[in-house]
């Protein structure tokens, strides 16, 4: 099989403002760097756009960066059909929130393969992958504030503890700076009202004279981000404790950066929980995890390299071909290899 001549097209939605599109665009980023196979990354936002870029790539596979709020499109029923099972190829969706119980229980209504990018699932559903993260390469310069820097991001969710930062950094400085960036979220607070009300609510949290804090509204990009979070000597994210989540990419970002990162006990946070020494809130105080730098955060970030990511992805669509084979015959087999090298799509059994 010629697998470089094998099309596989990345699916994301066009919406940006949104840590889904970040996710899906950082992951078509690196896909398309493959030597191995032809990805191709496209952004589209309904059916009938999917079906014209469909018929103009004539991919084998597809993957979807999926979630439901932003590909609803893709399990629209008409009829008895849902969109994705009239699409001639191999449909892989990529689950944001896919737990261990849900990974479990998964089955091929929707897509023929999910992907999870959680090192902590146990993999026992043969239509279920998990990667690695995708911590993004940055140039970081190791350089400290002369007044101690905390800082975090995100959307103006009521589970991202913002409160819990300037509580924690009051409780054991008297001098500090609180760097946070809540940008309007795409869907659900397009407008930023609920930034603006969660803002006011944390500068009215400040007590001490010494404690200033400066909250910024502006989308940033992945880029942004990570300049953002290396401008800080310390990254937080205490998130509230949630069930039924998928893993934050929040922490991706701050690994990148090479600066000293804490975090909640949060599921969210559940790829992290066996840094040693911790680096949860619950384990360490903020002072403790600042002087322990982060040496020990140094092998997530060769273990989830861009390289590491694609050979993830390249080993998944390999165990794809090689199952979907062994379920013909062998002068089946030899007829689906011949179609495969013209480009033409395996069909859904």
């Amino acid at each position: 099989m010629d697998q470089k001549n094998l099309t596989i097209l990345f699916v994301n939605h066009k919406a940006q403002k949104c840590g889904v599109y970040e996710f899906g665009l950082s992951i078509g980023n690196v896909l398309v760097n493959s030597k191995k196979y032809h990805f191709i990354y496209r952004e589209i936002d309904s059916w009938t756009e999917f079906n014209e870029v469909f018929h103009q790539v004539n991919p084998a596979i597809v993957i979807y960066n999926y979630h439901p709020c932003t590909m609803g499109w893709i399990s629209e029923r008409k009829g008895l059909s849902i969109n994705s099972h009239k699409v001639n190829a191999i449909q892989v969706g990529i689950i944001h929130d896919l737990t261990q119980k849900s990974a479990d229980n998964s089955t091929d209504v929707l897509f023929d393969y999910y992907i999870a990018a959680d090192p902590t699932l146990v993999l026992s559903n043969s239509i279920v992958y998990k990667t690695g993260r995708l911590v993004p390469r940055f140039e970081t310069k190791f350089s400290s504030n002369k007044i101690t820097t905390f800082g975090s991001f995100g959307f103006a969710t009521n589970t991202k503890g913002y409160n819990k930062i300037i509580e924690k950094v009051s409780e054991e400085f008297d001098e500090a700076i609180i760097n946070l960036n809540i940008s309007f979220a795409k869907f659900g607070d397009e407008n930023g009202d609920n930034a603006r009300k969660v803002s006011d609510m944390l500068r009215k949290s400040i007590r001490k004279k010494g404690i200033v804090l400066n909250i910024t509204h502006d989308y940033l990009s992945t880029e942004d981000v990570l300049r953002f979070l290396s401008k800080n000597d310390l990254n937080l994210f205490l998130y509230e404790y949630q069930d039924d989540v998928g893993i934050s990419s929040a922490t991706d970002w701050a690994i990148a950066v090479r600066k000293p990162l804490a975090i909640t006990k949060s599921s969210m946070f559940r790829h992290l929980f066996d840094c040693s020494p911790s680096i949860c809130i619950e384990d360490n105080s903020l002072k403790t995890i600042l002087g322990n730098g982060v040496t020990h955060l140094e092998r997530l970030y060769d273990k989830w390299s861009p390289e590491n990511l694609l050979l993830d992805y390249e080993r998944i669509i390999d165990d794809i071909f090689r199952k979907r084979e062994a379920c013909f015959p062998k002068s089946a087999i030899q007829k689906k290899i011949s179609l495969l090298l013209h480009l033409i799509q395996l069909k859904r059994i």
